[in-house]
């Protein structure tokens, strides 16, 4: 088993990117469901072995990518069905994904506190 505590933070950072953006791939387009079972267990791992500075970091990074590809639809119907540009389209599904990406590190927290 590999451990992650020792990785150094650029390390870490990037696989709870590449977890994040592997779990919203799963849902809803295009539907790889089979990745969201690894993007999981490698947030697991990251929130297991976290020091405690760096959970909520590494939470909200991993949240935010992930609701970041997973809100990619929201775009469309701004553009579409309002006044509002492209600009505004995008910054609001980067906005949604950043408040959202707090939801992942309260999981991460409580897996913190569960684990110690």
């Amino acid at each position: 088993m590999v451990s992650l505590e020792r990785w150094p933070r650029l390390a870490r950072a990037l696989l709870s990117a590449l977890a994040g953006a592997a779990y919203g791939a799963a849902f809803p387009h295009p539907g790889w469901w089979w990745l969201a079972v690894p993007a999981v267990a490698v947030w697991i791992a990251l929130a297991l072995s976290a020091p405690r500075g760096r959970i909520a970091t590494e939470g909200w990074l991993a949240g935010f990518v992930a609701y970041g590809v997973m809100l990619r639809w929201f775009i469309n119907p701004i553009e579409v069905y309002s006044t509002l540009g492209p600009v505004v389209a995008r910054a609001s599904v980067v906005m949604s994904a950043a408040v959202m990406g707090f939801y992942t590190v309260l999981l991460f927290a409580a897996l913190a506190r569960c684990s110690r």
